[in-house]
């Protein structure tokens, strides 16, 4: 197809372009004339392996022949490593344009299987693709874990100015020849100089612009070849995209990294943060009893615990004031009959603490040992960390939380229910920043506790640590998950259960719907999971002029009460064209613990005890290749659909999950917790 372009790389043009996408990539080109060419060529400039060895070299740097341009902006790409995609530097050239206050900028990554034996066919990263990377906005921690970034794309200026302080940096510690400890160790310099020129000068651009071959034998590659649905065979290799930044060898450059960034604490070594933990519970003194125990208090002269009971009877009031005072006169006991607020509980606690940092924990946590309190605590110190949390796994050692997301379908606990040495890319292996962390477990400084007005007292029971720390977010703090500190929650595992309860989910709307009204941002897209803008795999594709699905009146009843439905949405919207109501929905849906391929899903929309139901077919969806253990064919378990809502009469609609195991009689349904508005 050819279509007539002006010199000027048009935008809207390769917007069109896009509907003509093939199943599985967009493999569409667009011509170009020399002059639009030349015209690139004076903005981009890739440096490879052999330029880069040449700047960094000790002895040349000054001398090189490279010649750099201050108002040029230089791809840094490690060939080695990196397949650079054909289209990466007109849209390079293309978004530095439309931002030219961002100094620094560099892209998403994407991953396909290759043989040595075959060797990598041309183009093969596009039809071949097996995860993709949506990489986070600046995230300064993630970085100090490992290089995320990856291929910088940074301005003549500014490349001139770091490499001036890598000279000085080599001085101070040792870095290898390996290109990639080079390019790490500058980069934390880049990443420096670019953010003196404050917010907005470091920039994710939201499309791939290169992928990483990984590594296989030829058999494993043959299947997945194929069979597409065979790329969860990568999954071990997948999982070592992370730690791979994270090996002994690049110590030393992290711990210069967070001088130069300067990330470091500022307290001393020998310097201990004064904490108080604050823990609301009622009518549970055996638990709070344990978790306090674990916590190791009478051996920490700098750490207090306060306790806010709502209401407990007299026999357990006494019980816990006696346990309390064996701790030592230094700790305390607020005793407020009311009703339920975990906010003002918090808050009231929060009042009475003369502490440097604050350590909002559930009495349902259990520790081997309060080591981790200093950690957390003077991570929360540092100068603008919002609130810092931890890993969270249930009794089982499946996890519970590494982190919060926001988005359409958040606020989601990330990989809750998953086996820990089985997720994603590694992300939950390590420290890094996120949108927000649970108040399950979270330290913040005390002084900013007070300057954001503690947690929304309007927020009674949920939501109110994420509205912490999306406030912390818009006003330029970052959170912080450490992965690499380790609790156990005894909080129930079996969510599907909780969502079956009407009153708690009508709440848990009701405080959703409140919290989306004072995050409308963040609760679109959330900046540290990224979104995706470019070529897709059909189940990541946004919905349109595809046939629509009729809805039709039916009953579905469970006979399950054990089993639930695990779920997440990408896309949920109602939609008028030419004034019929249709509803737009993507995501998937999977029971854990077995062969999903034994499962029929229907969504169902409920109101006053009517149901209409929508039948799902089956979707691709690779980014649940190898997830949640034990249970198989979970990349079969997407949906991505458009469903007329004629008939449908105004109102409110529940939003429920049905599966039927077409083996027996089994029958499950989950209250997704969601609703729509016809």
């Amino acid at each position: 197809m050819l279509l007539p372009q002006k010199n000027k790389y048009e935008k809207t043009l390769r917007t069109q372009l896009s509907v003509y996408e093939k199943e599985y990539a967009s493999l569409v080109d667009t011509l170009s004339n020399e002059e639009s060419q030349k015209e690139i060529s004076t903005k981009i400039t890739i440096l490879k392996k052999t330029e880069i060895n040449s700047l960094l070299n000790e002895s040349s740097i000054a001398s090189s022949n490279i010649s750099i341009d201050d108002e040029k902006y230089y791809v840094l790409l490690d060939e080695s490593r990196f397949v650079y995609r054909d289209e990466s530097t007109r849209v390079i050239y293309e978004y530095v344009n439309d931002n030219p206050q961002s100094l620094l900028c560099y892209g998403d990554e994407d991953y396909f299987p290759f043989c040595t034996e075959v060797g990598i066919e041309k183009n093969a990263y596009y039809y071949r693709r097996a995860y993709r990377f949506s990489k986070p906005c600046f995230s300064p921690e993630t970085l100090c874990s490992f290089n995320y970034i990856g291929t910088p794309i940074v301005r003549g200026d500014i490349l001139k100015t770091s490499l001036k302080v890598y000279e000085k940096m080599c001085d101070n510690i040792q870095i290898n020849d390996a290109l990639s400890e080079k390019l790490y160790a500058l980069t934390f310099i880049l990443c420096a100089e670019s953010g003196k020129a404050g917010t907005g000068s470091i920039k994710r651009i939201p499309r791939v612009l290169t992928s990483l071959p990984i590594s296989t034998d030829k058999k494993t590659y043959e299947s997945i070849i194929s069979n597409p649905s065979n790329i969860g065979l990568l999954n071990e290799e997948y999982k070592k995209i992370a730690p791979f930044m994270s090996e002994e060898s690049y110590g030393s450059i992290r711990l210069e990294g967070e001088k130069i960034l300067s990330l470091s604490s500022p307290n001393k070594a020998d310097e201990q943060v004064k904490v108080s933990v604050i823990i609301p519970s009622k009518d549970n003194p055996d638990m709070l009893r344990r978790c306090i125990d674990s916590l190791g208090i009478k051996e920490k002269d700098n750490v207090i615990v306060i306790v806010v009971d709502n209401g407990s009877n007299d026999e357990n009031k006494k019980t816990i004031e006696k346990y309390i005072a064996s701790l030592g006169g230094k700790n305390r006991y607020i005793y407020e009959v009311s009703e339920f607020n975990y906010s003002h509980m918090n808050n009231i606690a929060a009042r009475e603490s003369d502490a440097d940092v604050l350590i909002l924990l559930n009495d349902d946590i259990e520790c081997d040992n309060g080591d981790w309190i200093n950690v957390i605590a003077n991570e929360a110190m540092k100068d603008k960390v919002g609130c810092v949390g931890c890993k969270l796994l249930y009794p089982d050692g499946t996890i519970q939380h590494t982190g919060i997301a926001g988005g359409v379908d958040g606020p989601a606990h990330v990989h809750m229910g998953e086996e820990d040495s089985k997720c994603g890319w590694g992300e939950n292996l390590i420290n890094r920043n996120v949108l927000a962390v649970t108040g399950a477990c979270l330290a913040i400084k005390k002084k900013l506790y007070d300057e954001m007005n503690g947690l929304f007292e309007e927020l009674k029971v949920g939501y109110n640590d994420v509205d912490l720390c999306m406030r912390l977010f818009e006003a330029g703090y970052r959170n912080v998950i450490l992965n690499d500190i380790k609790l156990i929650h005894h909080e129930s595992v079996t969510r599907g259960k909780d969502a079956k309860s009407n009153v708690k989910r009508k709440r848990l709307q009701a405080e959703r719907e409140l919290l989306v009204k004072r995050h409308p941002m963040l609760m679109t897209e959330d900046p540290y999971v990224g979104g995706i803008s470019d070529y897709r795999l059909q189940s990541e594709k946004v919905v349109s002029n595809q046939s629509i699905v009729n809805v039709k009146k039916d009953i579905r009843k469970s006979n399950d009460d054990e089993g639930w439905i695990y779920s997440s949405f990408n896309t949920l919207s109602v939609e008028k064209d030419n004034d019929t109501a249709k509803l737009i929905t993507s995501g998937y849906m999977l029971v854990p613990g077995i062969d999903n391929m034994r499962f029929d899903f229907d969504f169902i929309l409920q109101k006053d005890d009517e149901q209409f139901i929508i039948p799902v077919e089956k979707k691709l969806s690779m980014e649940l290749t190898g997830r949640f253990n034990g249970t198989d064919n979970t990349q079969l378990s997407g949906f991505n659909f458009e469903a007329s809502l004629d008939g449908l009469t105004s109102g409110e609609y529940e939003i429920l999950f049905y599966a039927k195991d077409h083996g027996n009689v089994r029958e499950i349904i989950t209250d997704t917790g969601r609703t729509i508005t016809v």
